[in-house]
């Protein structure tokens, strides 16, 4: 599994993203994973529920296995749910992880 720290225009449902001075842009096949601030998953822009994760998304990754799964986890959410996510993708055969960040907009820290 690798997984790394990329900027990616997301085609998931918004969030409040965490910033990264790490994040750099790369075009590449994505599902994107979203945790919502308040507590609603979605693949891509389909609504789900936790327990449907592991069922969609080794659809997806069947019709696509190098395809980058991209947790995109509003910062509000407690972490643990978020390695939750990382999980149930590892778990239905993804090989390729990244976490959704924003840039930081200067050398503090922005958390």
């Amino acid at each position: 599994m690798i997984a790394s720290l990329a900027m990616t225009t997301a085609k998931g449902m918004p969030v409040n993203l965490p910033k990264s001075s790490a994040a750099t842009e790369r075009p590449v096949v994505k599902i994107v994973l979203t945790l919502t601030r308040s507590g609603a998953y979605y693949v891509d822009k389909q609504r789900i529920q936790f327990d449907e994760l592991y069922y969609v998304l080794q659809e997806r990754i069947k019709d696509n296995p190098r395809a980058v799964v991209v947790i995109n986890c509003d910062r509000a959410q407690r972490w643990d749910k978020g390695i939750q996510i990382a999980d149930e993708a590892k778990r239905a055969g993804a090989k390729y992880l990244t976490i959704a960040t924003e840039p930081k907009t200067d050398a503090g820290s922005n958390l």
